[in-house]
Order: C-alpha cells, then structure tokens, then sequence
C-alpha cells in the first residue's frame, strides 16, 4: 500500500504529463486574487466546481511553500464541513499582516 506522500507524487506528476497543473494553479490563483479575502481550500474548491477538493488542494499547499500564499496563524471553520482547516490568502494583499503566522523570535 502506497503512504500518502506517494500517491501524491503520482498523482502530481500525471498532472503535469497531461498539463494540467499550470492551468490548475491559475485558476486557483485567480480565486484567491479575485476574491481578495482568506479562503479556505474547501471554499476555493467551491469557487472553482472542481469535482474532487484533492485536485486543488495539494496545489494550495505547493503555492503556500513557494511564498505565493501566505496561510492565517488560526484555524477557522470551514463553512462546508464544519471542520476547523487553513486559510490562505495571496502574500501581496493587504490581509497579509493580518493572517501570517507569528514569529515566535519577534
């Protein structure tokens, strides 16, 4: 049985056989521009009508660690599950002080 990490390699690199990552990682940063507000992946899934939430969310967590978006220092409820998940918001925005992570060295 392949561990998580695995199947996401997979998944990622077919993705990028069949060229959809590019268009994907547009379309998610559209959403995040477009709105101008923290979202959480299960409201930029909504936004975009994708059919499966996965094919968008490892492509959030890859912009978070590129620096092209920037995740709140809090967990919010997510509106569709109830759950508490991420909010992420591009780093040029003016949300952006608001919702960093706090740097415990000052």
């Amino acid at each position: 049985m392949k561990n998580i990490h695995e199947n996401s390699t997979l998944s990622y690199k077919e993705h990028q056989e069949e060229g959809k990552q590019e268009s994907w990682r547009r379309k998610v940063w559209d959403v995040f521009n477009e709105w101008g507000v923290p979202l959480c992946d299960s409201e930029v899934h909504e936004a975009l009508g994708f059919p499966d939430i996965n094919d968008i969310r490892p492509e959030i967590t890859r912009m978070k660690q590129e620096g092209l978006l920037v995740e709140g220092k809090e967990k919010v409820k997510s509106p569709y599950t109830n759950k508490r998940v991420r909010v992420c918001v591009t780093s040029g925005l003016p949300y952006r002080e608001k919702i960093l992570k706090e740097d415990d060295n000052g």
